[in-house]
């Protein structure tokens, strides 16, 4: 047990704090001088003092003769988040940077670890000068509770209360846990001691709290303020426009209520809807399910799904893998419009004879993708004769025996690379056959034509294609054993 006064005898005394961590000499009548303590040293040894200094200190008047050591108090548990939440330009090349990539709008796909809980530090024991141990004060651990976040208002009331009860003090909660909430969307592994993303979305990160927004709103544009925007959620929406030369990329539904301008990229992996223009020789729009827009000029459509334009197309080029709808007056303008399904068009072309190209029942990407194969195919053909003329040539001479055994191997190693080739050309034949009766299912499609079509249009069905050389009404263009025919007022 700590000693407080202790009796050196000859009106001297050791004196030691409350907290057993100072200790220093006293004398009745009088100061106490440094040679009282050299002359006491051995004595105070003996009396089980420890934390001697080798020369007095005089504090305060006092001259203290020995210390303890303080407790080293442990470190608080805390979340360390493993994502990137900075905010800035990411790195190119060399010392180059990208304005366009700032990270503003941190967005997680489903699955990601989000952060790390880390227990806190038991901390570091010390004693006093009588050599007892004083334990040291524990870390705080964190407490991550999964549930929604309490009204802002009464949280700071709550809080406010809190410090009047019990004070700010920090040493007061040492030990008491801190709360970590989680909202929506993420979810603690204990065994881990991983918060993770149970959905895609935008994370949300503030004091003591973190969610997950999986359905997002961004009040305003896609410019130099937010960057390209990477969304994983189920759905986004843009309240403003898609500036000149930035890329929105949505894994589910997106919504851009305002414009999209020149050189803009747009992905979705879902649904997509434009309310306003897009135009641009450089932008591209692509989504993987349905698309809705209103206007598009001189820019890339590409549509997985049926396409809706309430407005018009002008000079785009679209390709449509389920069936088209233009509702608008001026209907499609020029360019090129590729439709797996059937179209319904309003207009095609213009009063001024601009010449327009719509093709339905015709899937672009097998088309493109048996065009490629074509080409290797005939590649591969001449390749083959030349290895094959090769070959007989090598078989004459080994015949004759006018080939050394260098030249032998070298004539069995052509003879193993065309057979190779010729597997491959084999393949190729396979995929080829498979893609011309993908590309023969367009037959039944038609184009409706609600309105008029213009000279200089061409219609295409399947692998037929019909130029209009007159003005028609209201009908509909069919495949038929004698070609595309139009059928006026059907």
């Amino acid at each position: 047990m700590t000693r407080e006064l202790v009796s050196l005898g000859e009106g001297l005394f050791l004196r030691v704090s409350e907290d057993g961590l100072v200790a220093w000499l006293e004398k009745e009548g009088g100061p106490v001088s440094t040679q009282d303590f050299f002359s006491l040293r051995e004595r105070l040894i003996s009396l089980g003092l420890t934390g001697i200094l080798k020369a007095p200190e005089i504090r305060d008047g006092r001259l203290v003769v020995a210390r303890g050591k303080p407790p080293e108090p442990g470190r608080d548990g805390r979340v360390e988040f493993l994502v990137d939440l900075s905010r800035g330009p990411r790195p190119l090349s060399g010392e180059r940077v990208d304005w366009r990539e700032i990270n503003a709008l941190v967005s997680v796909p489903a699955g990601t670890p989000v952060a790390r809980v880390h227990p806190p530090s038991p901390g570091v024991p010390g004693y006093t000068v009588w050599g007892e141990e004083i334990p040291a004060p524990p870390g705080r651990p964190v407490e991550v509770r999964s549930q929604a976040p309490k009204d802002e208002i009464l949280a700071q009331i709550e809080e406010i209360d809190q410090l009047f009860e019990k004070g700010p003090s920090r040493e007061a909660s040492r030990g008491k846990p801190f709360t970590f909430t989680l909202g929506p969307g993420l979810r603690y592994d204990v065994q881990l001691g991983l918060i993770l993303a149970e959905e895609g979305g935008i994370l949300e990160v503030r004091e003591g709290f973190a969610r997950i927004h999986s359905v997002y709103t961004l009040r305003g544009d896609v410019d130099w303020e937010t960057g390209n925007i990477h969304f994983h959620g189920k759905s986004l929406t843009i309240s403003g426009s898609v500036r000149r030369g930035f890329t929105v990329e949505s894994a589910g539904d997106l919504v851009i209520q305002g414009d999209v301008e020149e050189g803009a990229r747009l992905w979705a992996g879902g649904r997509l809807k434009i309310s306003g223009i897009v135009r641009g020789e450089n932008t591209l729009v692509e989504s993987q399910g349905e698309a809705e827009v209103q206007i598009v000029e001189w820019a890339q459509i590409r549509v997985k799904g049926k396409l809706t334009v309430w407005g018009y197309l002008l000079w785009t080029h679209a390709t449509v893998g389920a069936d088209l709808f233009v509702f608008g007056e001026k209907g499609i303008v020029g360019g090129e419009v590729y439709v797996q399904g059937s179209a319904t068009v309003s207009v095609l072309g213009s009063p001024a004879f601009v010449k327009t190209f719509l093709r339905v029942g015709y899937d672009y990407e097998v088309a493109q993708e048996q065009e490629r194969l074509l080409k290797e195919w005939q590649r591969l053909d001449e390749l083959t004769d030349r290895m094959k003329e090769a070959l007989m040539q090598g078989l004459r001479l080994a015949r004759s025996g006018r080939l050394t055994p260098k030249q032998k191997k070298a004539l069995e190693t052509l003879r193993q690379h065309l057979r190779q080739r010729l597997l491959e050309m084999s393949e190729l034949k396979d995929r080829l056959n498979f893609l011309e009766e993908e590309l023969r299912k367009g037959v039944g499609a038609t184009v409706q034509v609600t309105r008029r079509v213009y000279p200089n249009v061409a219609v295409g069905i399947d692998g037929h294609l019909r130029d209009i050389r007159r003005e028609h009404g209201p009908g509909v263009f069919r495949l038929t054993e004698a070609g595309i025919q139009f059928l006026e007022g059907a």
